[in-house]
Formats: structure tokens, C-alpha cells, sequence
């Protein structure tokens, strides 16, 4: 019942833009909604457990030595994000959701982004080498978690202010392209859920700083493919 739920309301959707997810976290999620179905756990009972890694995200960002903080940081965002795909498949199965579910779901992935990118920013300055020690992580971060909100928030308020647009019957070969791009674009996207394991291996080879770099490229090409989709989805 819980596979069938999650292919029924889920799966071709998280495939589209979430790849990395389905393949890395959703299988163990599916096992832990399984157990918590049986149990008397809900929905928001999963997400306010991810207030409490985001907590102890940031107790690993001050208390740990900086290598025993990424090690941390890393393996609490994973966890972080299995139990995000849990708290919906349960609220699915369960059709326990709730818009003090939602909420708090969109104000801790915001804080988790924020918390990750502004982390690695600062460990990524502690560590770096010398060459790179001129330019703020930190700042970096911080600045791709903000491009990455904007554009994150510039989706919702497009989805809560306007009505779906139909698609025209013919297909104009710019619009094929588009297609293409988006396609491109969606499997690009999804490398975002790698993150923590990406520092893992950035960290090893002392290359953490050029993931900062990357991540706001990529912050950048997220915002403009945003704001290009939302100008063309408003003129048609």
C-alpha cells in the first residue's frame, strides 16, 4: 500500500526534478514510513524531528573540530533528507496532511538550505588551502542559499497566484526546445539531493571550497531558469 501511494502521488513527479532522491532516500523512506505506519507517529511528528537535526546541525557547526563538524553536518543532512520523503509518504498513506504540516515542512527546508550551504561555506574557509583563504565561503554560501530561495519563493508565489495555463495542441519547434531544455534542466536539478555525500567526497580530496563555487553556479542557473519559465508560462 505505501509503494502504490507513493507511485500513485508521487513518483513520476519526484523522477522528473528529484532523481537523486528517489534513488538515494526514498527507498529507506518508504522502510521507515512502513514501520511508522504501525505505530502511533504522524506526519508532523516526523517533520518536527527534523527541527531537531537542524539543531544539531547547527551543535556541529560550533562544538565539533572542523573535521568531525563536515563528517556531522554531512551525515545529519542525509538523515535530514530521508526524513522529508518520510513526513509525505506517511501524510499520504495516513491522508493526514495538513497545512501546519506544509508549513513547517517549507520553513525547515528553507532553514536546512540556509544551514547546509552557510555550513560547508564556513568549513570550507577553516579548511580550504592557503590560496583560497581570500575568498569567503561563507559569503558564498550564504549567497547561493539566498538565489536559491528567491527562486524557490518565485515558484510558490507563481503557483498561489495563477491559474494553470493550457498547453497550445500544436507544438512550436521553439517550444520543442524548450522541452529539451527543461528535460536537461530537470535531470541537472536533481543533482542538488547529492549534496551532503558530494562534500563528503569534496572534503576528502581538500577540494571544498571549489563545491562553494559550484553551488553558486548552480544557484544562479536555478534562478534563471526559474525566471525564465515564470515569464514565459505569464505571457502565454
Amino acid at each position: 500500500m505505501i509503494v502504490d501511494s507513493y507511485r500513485q502521488h508521487q513518483f513520476v513527479e519526484e523522477l522528473r526534478g528529484e532523481w537523486a532522491c528517489v534513488v538515494l532516500y526514498r527507498p529507506l523512506a518508504l522502510l521507515i514510513t512502513w514501520i511508522f505506519v504501525r505505530t502511533w507517529i504522524q506526519p508532523n511528528h516526523v517533520t518536527l524531528m527534523n527541527g531537531v537535526i537542524l539543531f544539531l546541525m547547527l551543535f556541529a557547526l560550533f562544538a565539533l573540530e572542523p573535521a568531525q563538524a563536515v563528517l556531522s553536518l554531512c551525515l545529519l543532512a542525509v538523515v535530514y533528507s530521508i526524513l522529508d520523503c518520510v513526513d509525505g509518504s506517511l501524510a499520504q498513506v495516513q491522508q493526514m496532511q495538513s497545512a501546519m504540516g506544509h508549513y513547517l515542512d517549507f520553513a525547515f527546508d528553507i532553514a536546512y538550505r540556509v544551514i547546509l550551504y552557510a555550513g560547508l561555506g564556513y568549513l570550507a574557509d577553516v579548511l580550504s588551502d592557503p590560496i583560497l583563504t581570500r575568498v569567503s565561503f561563507l559569503s558564498i554560501g550564504l549567497t547561493a542559499a539566498w538565489i536559491h530561495t528567491f527562486a524557490r519563493l518565485c515558484r510558490v508565489y507563481l503557483q498561489a497566484r495563477s491559474s494553470p495555463v493550457a498547453e497550445p495542441a500544436d507544438t512550436h519547434p521553439r517550444d520543442a526546445r524548450m522541452g529539451v531544455m527543461n528535460f536537461v534542466f530537470s535531470a541537472f536539478s536533481g543533482i542538488d539531493h547529492t549534496l551532503p555525500l558530494l562534500a563528503l567526497i569534496c572534503w576528502r580530496f581538500d577540494v571544498l571550497g571549489w563545491l562553494m563555487v559550484w553551488l553558486a553556479a548552480y544557484s544562479l542557473l536555478d534562478f534563471t531558469h526559474t525566471q525564465i519559465s515564470i515569464f514565459r508560462r505569464l505571457r502565454a
